[in-house]
Order: structure tokens, then sequence, then C-alpha cells
């Protein structure tokens, strides 16, 4: 009985500490990215920059290669016997890199912009 009490309070204290964690990385990074003096075109310069970054050939290059890493350590995990395992450990970094790679078409519809 003492335990799960005990367990209750600790999830409690965890989801307060995330939360105000939260609220600390917020109002910490508000002050980086918040311009007084800001206009326009300097907001459709750096969109343009981060579309230049994304979908540049390089980065789909990269993209690539690391998507089929992940297919191959997938593929030996398989051969070994251990293939649920490996697709657990692996699935995330698959997500992550399509994510990576789709970048350019997911910021460009949000900001508006066609990308190259």
């Amino acid at each position: 009985m003492k335990n799960t009490i005990q367990t209750k309070k600790t999830e409690s204290f965890k989801k307060k500490l995330f939360v105000c964690m939260l609220v600390c990385f917020a109002l910490l990074t508000v002050g980086v990215f918040a311009q007084s003096n800001g206009t326009i075109a300097e907001l459709e310069e750096k969109a343009g920059l981060i579309m230049e970054l994304f979908s540049g050939k390089i980065i789909a290059i990269i993209m690539c290669v690391a998507l089929m890493i992940c297919f191959a350590i997938i593929a030996w995990g398989n051969a070994q016997g251990e293939g649920a395992s490996a697709i657990k450990k692996v699935m995330p970094w698959v997500i992550a890199v399509i994510g990576i790679g789709s970048a350019a078409g997911i910021t460009s519809y949000f900001l508006g912009v066609s990308p190259n």
C-alpha cells in the first residue's frame, strides 16, 4: 500500500517538474528569438535560408545514406534472430531521418515558400 502511494507521489512530482522545466525553457528561449527591430524582409530572408538548408542536395544524399544504414541494421538484426528488438531500436531513427528528409516540403508548406 505504501509503495503505490510513493509511486503516485513520484509520478506527480515528475509531471510537475517536467511542466516547470518546459515553462522555464519557453521563458528563456523567447528572449532569444524576439526582435524588436526586425522587419518582414529579414524574416523572408531567414525563411529562404531555412529552405536552402533543407532543400539542398547534400541533405538529401545524407538522408538516403542514413536510411540505407538503418535498413541494413534492421536486416542484420533479422539475420541474427533479433528482428523485433532491432526494429524497436532503429525505428525512432528511421522516423527522424524521414522527418528531416521531408523537412523541405514541411517548411515550404508552413512558410508558404516554394522549395528550390
